[in-house]
């Protein structure tokens, strides 16, 4: 339940001024809001490093809780990059720019980062405050405002918006699996004969080939070659860097070790490769996976198991409900049972006038974004509500 009173609000320049069973237990299944992983992150990224937090308190309970960044910098430019892609530079010397920005949202990830007691009496109230709270500060502050990466199931936090002004486009959509089953063998059994069969193919794949795959506990001694993978399957797939210190393995088995799993494929000649499982209550996330490019990795189907079959295996394991992939790839991973999940971005530009062209920019990219998934075969469920 909750108390009628309107709770009270509070800003904070770090995690560490939170209590973290109390965040926690705010945070709940959201694996990227957990008060460790938070912490490293404000280490670690260059993005986190003015973090924000507004806090909802009725006495001493915590009620509520948003999670913001300010980027200001001129290093700052995903949110532009987002939006205008190629345009963003070309379009900031005309004036058209999202920083100065605070940004509510994962920067590695997906999740709320607005964060409500859900068992409280007026969550609607909490939510309207929790809103209220960021609004001002960024009109005080005469900062551009988003909020991104919400999956569009959260529907009542997403009709909250309606009515304050923002603009409303979409981030790349996620892929989750929800794990209804109690053996591994009853997922690939969902998968249908032949895919089922090649499944089971590529998972006994490392055993032939000699390379083990399992967890770590003490990653972070591995953590500069495990952190090179990471490195290079980011350039692989991107023309730019990770973004992360070289030292975020080091910070994270410091701050969040009961909250991740480091699964590793290993020889007798050392690591092949390895990916990152973040766990909270009955979910879990993978946002970072790196293989080596010995060619034993293609024949053990290295990538595959530590991307898809360990997770699963894992989560089934250990009775965790629901599997966060991130974006790309959905053909491959639709056929082990995955599904995609929208992501909603809202902005609203402390300019009126950028705003009005902001609205159309972010309708343009909201179509643009859909029609290219259209010809890759993915098509959206229409969002329960828009702003």
């Amino acid at each position: 339940m909750g108390s009628a009173r309107r709770p009270e609000a509070r800003i904070v320049r770090g995690i560490a001024e939170v209590d973290a069973a109390a965040w926690d237990r705010l945070a709940e299944d959201d694996v990227f809001a957990r008060h460790g992983w938070l912490a490293t992150l404000e280490e670690t990224v260059a993005e986190a490093a003015e973090p924000v937090y507004f806090l909802l308190e009725d006495g001493a309970r915590l009620e509520g809780a948003a999670i913001g960044y300010r980027l200001t910098g001129a290093g700052h430019c995903s949110l532009d990059e987002m939006l205008l892609g190629r345009l963003a530079r070309p379009l900031g010397r005309l004036g058209l720019s999202l920083r100065p920005a605070l940004y509510c949202g994962p920067l590695i990830g997906q999740g709320r980062h607005l964060l409500w007691r859900r068992d409280h009496a007026l969550t609607g109230r909490l939510i309207d405050c929790l809103l209220d709270t960021v609004c001002s500060y960024a009109a005080a502050e005469r900062l551009n405002l988003a909020f991104g990466k919400m999956p569009v199931d959260e529907r009542e936090l997403l009709g909250a918006f309606a009515g304050r002004g923002f603009a409303r486009t979409m981030n790349w959509p996620v892929s989750v699996l929800d794990l209804r089953w109690d053996s591994v063998d009853g997922w690939l059994a969902s998968l249908g004969g032949p895919a089922a069969t090649k499944a089971r193919r590529e998972i006994a794949a490392p055993a032939r080939t000699g390379v083990r795959i399992g967890a770590e506990p003490g990653f972070a001694d591995a953590g500069a070659a495990i952190f090179a993978l990471f490195e290079a399957n980011q350039r692989a797939h991107s023309d730019k860097p990770l973004g992360i210190a070289p030292e975020f393995l080091r910070v994270l088995s410091r701050h969040h070790t009961q909250g991740c799993v480091m699964n590793v494929a290993r020889d007798d000649s050392g690591i092949m490769g390895a990916a990152l499982l973040l766990t909270a209550g009955r979910a879990a996330g993978a946002p970072l996976i790196g293989v080596s490019g010995d060619p034993r990795n293609r024949k053990a189907f290295t990538y595959f198991n530590l991307a898809f079959y360990d997770p699963v295996r894992w989560c089934i394991e250990q009775g965790v409900r629901r599997l966060w992939l991130g974006a790309g790839v959905y053909v491959t991973k639709r056929r082990r049972g995955f599904r995609e999940l929208g992501l909603a971005m809202l902005i609203r530009h402390r300019s009126a006038p950028s705003h009005v062209l902001c609205r159309l920019l972010c309708a343009l990219h909201g179509r643009w974004a859909r029609a290219k998934l259209a010809r890759d075969g993915i098509r959206l469920s229409p969002p329960g509500s828009a702003p």
